[in-house]
């Protein structure tokens, strides 16, 4: 059973997070309009808590977290500094971060601004180059996408925002764990050097941006092996 704790970041902003299992740290990092909640339901808290110390995070402004009106209250810095007051509360002096969409630029931040805090790290569902134009390429008017799927959340219409979010994206677009010829291929580029550049082990989840975080079962199977290769039981 997941524990609900909460500590306050150097910002002073209260953050929110549950925390369960004993062992290796892995902090799960939610996208924008994620709670840690939504991680718990789908059951990744309890197919990884038998072997690991989870925690899952509400970022700043979601959940049961500060949700501070000042736009410069979610910087860069702010939001690392969220991780890091997580982690000390804790009493973990390194982890490995998964995050999903917003959540895995969150852990790119941590782990490019306090390296020595992270063993490793995973993303999942983060797009980067031009996905856009790669979409276009393959006959996917992505323009008309990003407006159907903005047009949704402004209604408030979640299902036709989820009906709307798993296109198939094309393989040479996905992550750096498919093998692809990267020349002339920002996104599968980006995509790699993204992994490449950090100063810590890290891994992209591949497949389409709602895969990498619905389909539990093919995600686990990419994750499970990348953090037993970091992770050495009582560690």
């Amino acid at each position: 059973m997941s524990l609900r704790r909460e500590v306050v970041s150097q910002d002073e902003h209260r953050i929110s997070y549950l925390v369960e299992g004993a062992g290796p740290v892995v902090v799960m990092l939610p996208a924008m309009l994620q709670s840690a909640s939504r991680w718990e339901a789908l059951g990744y808290v309890e197919r990884f808590s038998d072997r690991y110390r989870v925690i899952v995070i509400d970022l700043l402004g979601r959940g049961e977290s500060d949700r501070p009106y000042d736009p410069a209250a979610y910087g860069p810095e702010s939001l690392v500094a969220s991780v890091s007051a997580v982690l000390a509360g804790e009493g973990a002096r390194q982890a490995a971060l998964w995050g999903f969409a917003g959540g895995a630029e969150v852990a790119g931040l941590v782990a490019r601004r306090r390296p020595a805090l992270v063993r490793a790290a995973v993303f999942g569902g983060l797009y980067l180059g031009d996905v856009i134009g790669g979409l276009r390429d393959v006959g996917v008017e992505a323009e008309a996408l990003i407006e159907r799927c903005a047009e949704a959340l402004e209604r408030g219409d979640w299902d036709e925002y989820f009906k709307t979010v798993p296109v198939d994206i094309p393989a040479h677009l996905q992550s750096s764990y498919a093998e692809t010829n990267t020349e002339g291929d920002s996104f599968a580029g980006q995509n790699s050097r993204l992994s490449e550049s950090m100063p810590i082990d890290s891994a992209v989840i591949p497949g389409g941006h709602a895969d990498a975080f619905l389909n539990v079962e093919r995600v686990a199977a990419e994750v499970d092996p990348f953090l037993s290769a970091h992770f050495t039981q009582g560690r």
